[in-house]
């Protein structure tokens, strides 16, 4: 069994629901590796980003507090982990989201 395989049977990847929302600073989307393989990742666009429209599931747009997130995108960053040298592109300090509001329109 592959990763794969292994995550859809524990019910960790599930297919796109995609539409036809451009993807505009604030959007917030499913991370994936390809078609149909969205997980527990996601991704928040700080500015407009064409190149992802109809490749990604948009389930969220930031109404508020989108600076947050272009403060957390300008902190110091690790680049690469020292012992092992693989890319890491993580702040140096951990970014902490103490608050969320979820609202329904």
């Amino acid at each position: 069994m592959n990763w794969r395989q292994f995550l859809e049977a524990a019910g960790y990847v599930f297919k796109d629901a995609l539409a036809s929302i451009p993807v505009t600073a604030g959007v917030i989307a499913m991370a994936n590796a390809g078609p149909d393989s969205n997980g527990s990742q996601f991704f928040l666009t700080l500015a407009p980003a064409p190149f992802l429209n109809g490749k990604h599931t948009v389930f969220g747009v930031v109404v508020g507090g989108l600076e947050a997130a272009r403060a957390v995108s300008r902190a110091p960053r690790v680049r690469l982990d020292p012992a092992s040298g693989r890319e890491l592109d993580r702040p140096v300090e951990p970014e902490v989201l103490e608050a969320v509001r979820i609202e329904e329109r």
